[in-house]
């Protein structure tokens, strides 16, 4: 009960902030409206000229950060509505500035009001959460990158299908911008949380950029839906405002964790973290499938004892400075023999029983291969190599949706180039 009349006080609080933030801003909002209908009718009937006028999102980016005395140059109008009003009040009567007056010292304050609300917090709130809640939710992340290892392959140009159907099964070869986006965004987490090394990361990442660049667009849009096969929008071919926002979003935030990989690449605690979690889900599923049968070539005795010493081998060189190079053989060998036990007992179990389990213990063997990798002279991988390349891509991207914008390589990390505006000089 008191947490219910806690989020009802936090809801009211929310709520009478907003409406305040909504008032105190209404002044200038009258006036821009003013001014926008006036300009539009004055060049639409009289000039024709300047029709087509806007300022764009990157050159809103590129340009220094507003003063408090730019803020009341730009929202000037707010300031003149009140002080005419309260001017008009105090000329009709003693009885109507009372009410004026707290109105028209909000409108008078809203240029600071809207410089404060727009400046970024010091500090970005982190939710607090228990080690359990944690553990809980990074095997929950672990199962929903399953789908993506999964299902988006060469076959599907390496885009992410809609949906999965169990049963019957049907796989959904169809996508959209929102499925791209979080696909991308997907990726990166699977390389944060260890469960891929950089290099795998950074082949994904290109090649699902590379196919989206091949995508026929509007205008620089991506059209809502897309067959993934041979990449055609499909009937009827729309655009979604919502769709194109969340891709919009997600490819900024896809930049910024490029940016970051630059200055902190996944130490070996955070690698092994990835293949244990593997490990982790492996243990679960051999727990629901064993019914106690006995098993005639290796036993779920020999499985359990696999996983566990593998367990607290990653556990124990987790907890201390370690060269993962030194111990990846051993933990290939050790991967290895649990996915070769896992098989022999999913044989004789028989039917789909066993599939999860032999997934999740080739899940481990794949995590290991895909840090190795990371490390690999053969493939030009060291500890700085894929940062050196990602230093050569910009470290800010932007987007531009009413003129389009194309999708580029560098290195192994791509980019957005944005292309010109064309602005209309009537």
């Amino acid at each position: 009960m008191r947490s219910h009349f806690g989020a009802l006080i936090a809801d009211f609080r929310l709520a009478l902030a907003q409406s305040a933030l909504l008032v105190s801003l209404l002044a200038h909002q009258a006036w821009s409206m003013s001014d926008a209908i006036a300009r539009t009718l004055f060049r639409l009937f009289v000039t024709r000229r300047h029709l087509l006028e806007w300022t764009t999102a990157a050159q809103a980016a590129v340009g220094r950060r507003p003063s408090l005395l730019d803020y009341y140059r730009r929202m000037a109008g707010a300031v003149v509505i009140a002080v005419s009003a309260l001017i008009i009040s105090l000329l009709l009567g003693a009885a109507t500035w009372p009410l004026t007056l707290p109105f028209a010292m909000l409108w008078m304050l809203s240029p600071a009001i809207a410089r404060w609300t727009s400046q970024s917090p010091l500090v970005a709130g982190r939710v607090v959460m228990s080690n359990d809640d944690a553990a809980v939710l990074r095997l929950t992340a672990r199962g929903t990158w399953r789908f993506f290892e999964t299902f988006v392959t060469a076959a599907d140009n390496m885009l992410p299908p809609d949906n999965f159907q169990e049963d019957p099964v049907a796989l959904a070869h169809r996508t959209s911008p929102t499925n791209l986006g979080l696909y991308l965004l997907a990726t990166v987490s699977a390389r944060d949380f260890g469960w891929i090394g950089t290099a795998d990361a950074m082949d994904r990442l290109e090649a699902t950029l590379s196919t989206m660049n091949r995508l026929t667009r509007f205008r620089g849009h991506f059209y809502n839906w897309y067959d993934t096969q041979d990449l055609r929008p499909l009937d009827p071919p729309y655009i979604s405002t919502v769709d194109s926002g969340n891709l919009a979003g997600h490819l900024i935030a896809l930049a910024s964790a490029c940016s970051e990989w630059i200055e902190t690449p996944v130490d070996a605690a955070g690698r092994l973290a990835g293949v244990a979690d593997a490990l982790l889900m492996a243990r679960e599923e051999a727990s629901r499938i064993n019914d106690g049968r006995r098993t005639r070539t290796v036993t779920w005795r020999q499985l359990d004892e696999a996983i566990e010493n593998l367990a607290i081998d990653l556990r124990q060189h987790q907890q201390v400075d370690t060269r993962i190079t030194d111990r990846i053989a051993s933990f290939t060998v050790r991967a290895e023999t649990i996915a070769d036990i896992s098989k022999a007992l999913s044989s004789e179990i028989g039917s789909d029983a066993g599939s999860d389990l032999v997934f999740w213990t080739d899940a481990v063997c794949r995590a290991i291969k895909s840090h190795s990798r990371d490390f690999s002279g053969s493939e030009g991988v060291t500890s700085s190599g894929p940062f050196q390349r990602l230093q050569r891509a910009p470290g800010q991207w932007g987007l531009k949706w009413n003129t389009g914008f194309s999708l580029m390589r560098i290195g192994n990390c791509s980019r957005l180039a944005i292309s010109r505006p064309r602005v209309s000089s009537i």
